[in-house]
């Protein structure tokens, strides 16, 4: 039996097809190469600047009382005060006109340091609020390299300025009306022995989860504050009953770039 001879135009067109797939292979490649190197760090500012934040609010703790109905341990506010990053920006800008930019340095995916520009945070920090705050006597030193890391990072985050005010310090910031964009005074609730060191050792102390990788909640936030968990001794034993319910606070940037909160 004969058998006919290969077809030329038939190997042509195998030979184009393979070609072609090989290059729909290599553009591929090279689209996702581009896209997850050289692309890196222009992406991870687009993530770090999303225009929303959920934020946990830790659980105000029950209070533990005797037969009698005498308050043996219950909670104390905690006021701290915080600073809406881009809501400085923003009155910044409002105000003086172009924010200050410097050089910065930050990782790729390889460990490779990339040159970019960022808002200069610091010198729009001193600029204007930390005069304010030094009139009024309320100044404190902070750490620079972790208000811009902060910013780089975490910018719709409040930066904790100061924490555990005491009340005469919160007042003033109460009383004063600082009138300064993104400055803002926040209450946590911290757990309070009444009467001190007396039956400890029947209270037991409360302190921060030991594993917090397994909490039920933890995918629901993008920044999670664990509730302090009983350690030992009731505050060990009622733990369940004695934690509260969770609150969320919700935090936007708006199209003019300034900062709305929400709680529920």
């Amino acid at each position: 039996m004969l058998h006919p001879g290969k077809s030329p135009v038939l190997d042509f067109k195998i030979f184009f097809l393979a070609l072609l797939m090989l290059g729909v292979l290599a553009a591929i490649g090279i689209r996702l190469w581009f896209i997850q190197i050289r692309m890196n760090v222009y992406y991870c500012s687009r993530i770090q600047g999303r225009s929303e934040v959920t934020v946990r609010i830790p659980a105000i703790r029950g209070e533990i009382r005797d037969r009698d109905g005498v308050v043996l341990a219950t909670n104390r506010p905690s006021y701290r005060v915080e600073f809406l990053l881009p809501d400085l920006v923003s009155g910044y800008a409002k105000r003086y006109g172009q924010p200050p930019m410097i050089e910065s340095q930050t990782e790729d995916s390889n460990k490779m340091l990339r040159d970019r520009k960022e808002v200069d945070i610091v010198t729009i920090l001193d600029r204007t609020i930390i005069p304010r705050l030094e009139e009024l006597k309320v100044a404190e030193p902070y750490n620079a390299k972790r208000l811009r890391a902060h910013y780089r990072y975490n910018a719709l985050l409040p930066f904790a300025y100061r924490e555990d005010l005491d009340f005469a310090t919160f007042a003033v910031f109460a009383e004063k009306d600082l009138g300064l964009p993104g400055v803002h005074v926040n209450v946590k609730p911290v757990r309070k022995y009444v009467y001190n060191a007396m039956a400890a050792q029947v209270l037991g102390y409360v302190g921060a989860p030991e594993d917090t990788k397994n909490l039920s909640d933890l995918k629901d936030f993008d920044f999670y504050e664990p509730d302090v968990h009983g350690r030992t001794n009731l505050e060990y034993f009622f733990d369940d009953i004695l934690r509260g319910k969770p609150g969320k606070r919700i935090l936007k940037k708006n199209a003019a770039g300034k900062i709305e909160v929400n709680e529920t």
